[in-house]
């Protein structure tokens, strides 16, 4: 009888996972932030946190900073008849799309120029920048960094603009395990 159940419930809870696992796939692709066109985002940053947590022979990087969308895209022409539009209700402007904080756009790299891999715990929020142009959003963007990325002095790179990170603590001073905040200056 045992036997019987647990036959019945291990392809219940495998087709459980699998319709989960469908359905959290098509619902990050129907909220996918921008990534096209990061090229034409111009972003300014400015560091207001950091913590390093020691891993063995690694340690996470988590930096905070508030971005701040400089400049928008042109916009496009009115495809309406100016006078058409002068008799139809104002609509609602548009609702930017989100801005994913990643390479390209933002990047930590090594002081000979290398990148660092972000850190992508599994209960980490993607990095997105939701706030529209011109007003300012902190996010919380996370690295991994050996013993040789701790040696040199990381930089952040943010739309193409360079932000000096102060000297980080070498990984054999960090306790095991434990946030340790950085000193910003």
């Amino acid at each position: 009888m045992k036997t019987r159940l647990l036959l019945l419930t291990i392809p219940a809870l495998l087709l459980t996972a699998a319709a989960l696992t469908l359905l959290t796939k098509s619902c990050r692709q129907a909220a996918a932030p921008s990534t096209a066109g990061s090229n034409s985002v111009l972003l300014k940053a400015e560091l207001t946190s950091l913590t390093l947590r020691r891993t063995g022979d690694h340690a996470q990087l988590s930096l905070t900073a508030r971005f701040t969308q400089a400049s928008t895209p042109p916009s496009t022409p009115p495809s309406t008849p100016p006078s058409t539009q002068a008799n139809s209700p104002p609509s609602a402007a548009p609702t930017p799309a989100p801005i994913l904080l990643q390479a390209p756009l933002v990047s930590l790299q090594t002081s000979t120029g290398a990148p660092i891999p972000r850190y992508l715990g599994p209960l980490l929020p993607e990095p997105l920048l939701t706030a529209p142009p011109g007003q300012s959003q902190d996010v919380a963007l996370h690295y991994w960094l050996s013993a040789e990325d701790l040696s040199g002095k990381p930089t952040l790179r943010v739309s193409g603009e360079t932000l000096s990170l102060p000297p980080l603590p070498s990984l054999t001073s960090l306790p095991e395990a434990q946030s340790v905040p950085v000193p910003l200056s």
